[in-house]
């Protein structure tokens, strides 16, 4: 009675391999139906996986059996002949994402080495021309493969083969479904050692006619229908002409992997690339871009005159990823002649002129321009000489581009020293620290053995002034000892390193005389060129890195704190003044937070320096009519614990400035503010003192970006319904005892989510973690752009407030990362 059962039930299975012979290529039908959940059949064999397969009913079975038995057959080559009839059978069955595992199947043994493959490409072949793009998507994979796997040898039967397939893929690029046409497109680019005759018939709509050319077409059209080898002919053309741009891109990139096995092929493309420069979407011209400088890497690149002026026009673009593509594709192309050299240089310059903030970019790579053309190189930097401007006094008139040009140009070209002193006139390395900075990314492989270079550098300037003790202070050397102690390549040492940041301090804390002067213009000057040599070091010495971010970002404060000077007891008193002096103020705060909060591990000396800073600030914000007193007062009072907390130990004096606040604030009641505090007394008791660095400190900073998020991929979302988002976090030297939180913003509208530390991953220097966090107050807008970033609350500061009971952090914050804009678009 079982067995009749058992029998019975054969009849009645469905699929492929139910009711056929083994000449066919298929299994006979399994006599006895099992039954079993889908969350066992990860613990099967290969052979159990076939007999569940025979007898499953339902398609998303089937399809998830032959998902499982592609990991079998790249794992285990026992059951190859097997499995390529199981496959191959169920490429025939009425569900297309059962047909779709199947092929996928086949590029699985395909990977594993199966040798006989020919009935693979023979099958997909055929369904090429299936009525699913999901089929025709996975085909065209199969055949992809298979070209990928024929032999590179040099035979004819074997060439013709690897032609045929290429065609086949040529044919699909034109098939009406996106998907497959990107499969296409990229699936062409693997396809290596094709025939030039059949490269080149992709950039022509007309079939070439050459008697060579005719022949190898006639040759594959013995085993492709005649009407197939024509839709070879410009086949590239039209994936480049095509509407959708991921079709653009992924036949860009194609074409620059086939221009590498042919110069001629490389030369042809090159012309229609391009013209994809003046695409409408910015990833098409990155892509572009990309595939130039790929083919410039294989091949000698030799653009027409015309198609070099279009590329130097990218040079002029808004976004900043074109613009360094850009520059590293003239870095490596072979220029025919001095006047298209001559062409590249200015168009570096005008760029130079129209993105200052890229000057340190631009001069790395008209560096790496020069060194590569050294013998145009000597060219331009004699003609620069020439042209360079005198005033009526005979100096030279140092803010000009083109100075800046000859002096790297000359730094490039391998020339001796004596010739480059003899080209440019020693006045034009009266610019020292602000150039060196800027040039450090590639000026420690140009230095000559030795030191000449550095010392064409170290030209002085000083400034007159009326007050002799000002004039004394300006003529001090204030330049550092490693700029003129090095010898050989600018690399400097943890120790030596360590020191210039020392001299650098000093330094900074010798303008203070000036800031009480107000000479303000002169210690922009000096704290600038502190600031380029500071970042000089940051380039060259990684192991200070920590110590040279706490001295850049000192820099700044001192710098806004000379800027706030120069409206303290003014002349006369605008309104104006009063709002700018406000402003700069609460600048200075915030950089004081960062200064103090973003470092782990400062000593007590340096955060007594810190708290001193911030001190002064709020006595300067209390002295400004438009500063809130109550609450500043406030801040003071809680901030001296702080005070007498570092100073209990008797290895820290407090300075007159803090004593002398002490006994200002036992006259202050809550009701009352005594005057002291509007008068300025107080203010002109400080004095800079240079900050002692103990070293052992480590740079809090975050890393934070949504991943495939941009201006042509926004994120989906429905006006007025919250909408999740998926963060990129990775943190460095943060503790699990700070508290974090994400701010997001859309114009004025604000939120915060606090990031608890137990998500994230990793070692106590770098941790990170990927996280959905939700945006409730979705605009009702077609589109809009949210700005996001990192900040970690400044535990010691007082409470703050958030109107409305609004969710938020309890103290001020301090941001580790800059914010980062995500681009949201409505599905509707």
């Amino acid at each position: 009675m079982e067995e009749g059962e058992s029998i019975g039930e054969e009849q009645h299975l469905e699929g492929p391999l139910s009711n056929t012979s083994m000449e066919e290529g298929r299994l006979l039908p399994y006599t006895a139906r099992l039954d079993i959940q889908p969350s066992t059949l990860t613990s099967l064999s290969a052979k159990d996986l076939i007999v569940f397969l025979v007898s499953a009913k339902k398609p998303s079975y089937r399809s998830r059996i032959l998902n499982l038995l592609k990991v079998h057959a790249l794992s285990n080559s026992n059951f190859g002949h097997l499995l390529h009839f199981v496959f191959l059978a169920y490429t025939r069955d009425i569900y297309p994402y059962v047909r779709k595992s199947a092929l996928e199947g086949l590029i699985s043994l395909i990977r594993a080495g199966y040798p006989q493959t020919s009935s693979f490409y023979d099958r997909a072949v055929e369904l090429l021309l299936d009525t699913e793009s999901v089929v025709r998507s996975a085909a065209v994979q199969v055949i992809s493969e298979y070209g990928q796997k024929l032999p590179s040898s040099g035979d004819e039967k074997n060439q013709l083969k690897r032609d045929e397939v290429f065609i086949r893929l040529c044919s699909t690029g034109k098939d009406m479904n996106v998907e497959v046409r990107v499969e296409a497109f990229s699936a062409l680019g693997g396809i290596q050692l094709v025939s030039e005759a059949v490269l080149l018939q992709t950039l022509s709509k007309k079939v070439l006619g050459s008697r060579h050319e005719r022949e190898l077409l006639t040759q594959c059209s013995q085993n492709v229908h005649l009407s197939l080898v024509s839709s070879a002919a410009g086949a590239f053309i039209h994936g480049l002409e095509d509407e959708f741009y991921e079709v653009r891109r992924s036949a860009c990139a194609s074409l620059g992997k086939l221009a590498t096995f042919s110069p001629q092929f490389a030369a042809e493309a090159s012309n229609f690339l391009v013209d994809l420069l003046n695409d409408d979407t910015v990833i098409i011209r990155l892509q572009t871009m990309e595939t130039l400088f790929y083919m410039a890497s294989f091949v000698d690149l030799n653009l027409q005159e015309l198609h070099i002026h279009m590329l130097l026009n990218v040079l002029m673009e808004r976004d900043s990823y074109i613009r360094s593509a850009a520059r590293k594709l003239l870095c490596i192309m072979k220029w025919p002649d001095v006047e298209i050299f001559k062409t590249a240089v200015a168009g570096l310059r005008c760029s130079l002129q129209m993105y200052p903030q890229d000057r340190s970019k631009i001069l790395s790579a008209l560096f790496l321009l020069g060194k590569h053309n050294e013998k145009f190189t000597v060219v331009i930097v004699k003609e620069y000489a020439e042209k360079m401007e005198y005033s009526s006094n005979e100096e030279l008139v140092l803010d000009k581009a083109e100075v800046i040009i000859l002096l790297v140009l000359g730094l490039a070209a391998n020339i001796g020293y004596d010739q480059i002193e003899s080209c440019i006139p020693k006045k034009a390395f009266s610019y020292p620290l602000p150039l060196v900075g800027n040039m450090s990314l590639f000026m420690r492989n140009a230095m000559h053995p030795n030191g000449s270079f550095i010392n064409l550098f170290s030209h002085d300037s000083t400034a007159s002034f009326p007050n002799k003790e000002i004039n004394d202070l300006l003529n001090q050397r204030l330049t550092l000892a490693p700029l003129e102690e090095c010898e050989g390549k600018l690399t400097f040492q943890k120790e030596e390193a360590l020191s210039s940041i020392i001299h650098t301090l000093a330094a900074v804390a010798q303008t203070w005389p000036l800031i009480k002067s107000k000479c303000i213009d002169e210690v922009h000057k000096i704290l600038r060129n502190c600031k380029q040599t500071v970042a000089m070091m940051t380039v060259a010495c990684d192991e200070c890195y920590d110590v040279l971010v706490f001295a850049s970002k000192y820099i700044k404060v001192i710098n806004l704190l000379a800027s706030v000077w120069e409206y303290v007891k003014p002349r006369v008193s605008k309104e104006a003044n009063v709002r700018l002096l406000d402003l700069l103020l609460k600048n200075l705060e915030r950089n004081l937070l960062r200064l103090k909060y973003s470092f782990s591990g400062l000593s007590k000396e340096e955060n007594f320096h810190i708290t001193e800073l911030m001190l002064l600030t709020f006595v300067l914000r209390l002295s400004n009519t438009m500063s809130k007193s109550n609450l500043i007062l406030k801040r003071i009072i809680n901030m001296m614990p702080q005070v007498a907390l570092s100073c209990e130990d008797g290895d820290i004096k407090p300075s007159v400035f803090v004593k002398e606040l002490r006994k200002a604030l036992t006259d202050v009641s809550d009701d009352k503010i005594s005057l002291p505090f509007l008068s300025c007394e107080l203010v002109e008791l400080f004095s800079l003192e240079q900050i002692m660095l103990a070293e052992r400190f480590k740079f809090k900073r975050a890393e934070l970006y949504v991943p495939g998020n941009d201006s042509e991929n926004p994120h989906p979302f429905v006006s007025g319904f919250p909408t999740g988002i998926k963060f990129r976090m990775i943190l460095h030297n943060v503790c699990s005892k700070d508290r974090l939180w994400l701010q997001m913003r859309v114009e004025q509208l604000v939120e915060h989510v606090f990031v608890y530390m137990d998500i994230f991953e990793g070692s106590d220097y770098v941790k990170e973690c990927t996280v959905d966090f939700p945006f409730y107050r979705t605009p009702k807008t077609a589109s809009f752009s949210l700005w996001a970033c990192m900040g970690l609350e400044c535990s010691l500061e007082s409470d703050i407030l958030h109107a409305g009971g609004r969710v938020g952090p309890r103290k001020e914050l301090t941001y580790l990362c800059k914010e980062n804009e995500i681009f949201f678009a409505s599905v509707a």
